[in-house]
């Protein structure tokens, strides 16, 4: 017979779903089965339906488990799916299910899937969300862009030379973070020192032009003298 037509039998006599060959005159077949029984029947089949070929059983039995890991015996007791294995070993010495009852359930289903992840990373996920500045671009009354397309600038300064110079860099980065660019801030620059005046909503703004300023090269100190209603 056939060697598909064996694997077809097998699948409908014995239930189980292999690959038939034929090596050297004998007939191998291989797959997997769930118990010790659907593998004989799976063999029973084969043999009947080889005619003089020799069957190789390479069939794996799912279920199957080692009598030993390393040092220790499997339980005596059934655990799960496993069934009793090494009658006679102690508790002491043997395998036992794990209990984890006590542990928190983990609900973010990407965070549980990957190494390292814990209840107390899932206790920082849910809490409040991270301030992050507006990223819109900014428009002037004429409906043209004025920067603000980031958080931060979309041009980087390079070094600067000369008081002048390093007060244009200045005010370009303010005009183009989102965070600072409404603000109407006087900017004098002395032998390096920078010196900020104007009013400004709250202390958030205050740190914006703060944040922008520490990312200017050139500039020696800054005097903060900006003002804040109520303070």
């Amino acid at each position: 017979m056939d060697v598909r037509e064996i694997e077809r039998e097998i699948a409908r006599r014995a239930g189980v779903e292999v690959a038939v060959r034929e090596l050297d005159g004998e007939v191998v077949v291989t797959g997997m089965a769930q118990t010790d029984g659907e593998r004989e029947a799976a063999l029973d089949v084969a043999r009947e339906l080889a005619e003089a070929g020799k069957v190789v059983d390479d069939i794996v039995v799912a279920s199957a488990v080692p009598e030993r890991i390393q040092d220790l015996d499997l339980a005596d007791a059934s655990a799960g799916d496993f069934p009793e294995v090494a009658p006679g070993t102690s508790d002491r010495e043997a395998l036992e299910p794990g209990d984890f009852s006590d542990q928190e359930i983990l609900e973010n289903a990407e965070g549980a899937a990957g190494p390292g992840y814990t209840a107390a990373d899932e206790e920082f996920s849910e809490g409040e969300e991270a301030y992050v500045p507006p990223t819109d671009p900014v428009r002037t009354r004429e409906g043209e862009f004025l920067g603000g397309f980031s958080t931060t600038s979309m041009d980087d300064v390079g070094p600067v030379g000369g008081d002048e110079a390093l007060r244009d860099a200045i005010l370009t980065e303010l005009r183009e973070d989102s965070a600072t660019t409404a603000l109407d801030l006087d900017v004098q620059v002395e032998s390096g020192v920078v010196r900020v005046r104007g009013r400004v909503a709250d202390a958030l703004d205050v740190e914006g032009v703060l944040s922008v300023l520490d990312r200017v090269p050139g500039i020696r100190d800054v005097i903060d003298e900006m003002e804040v209603p109520g303070e």
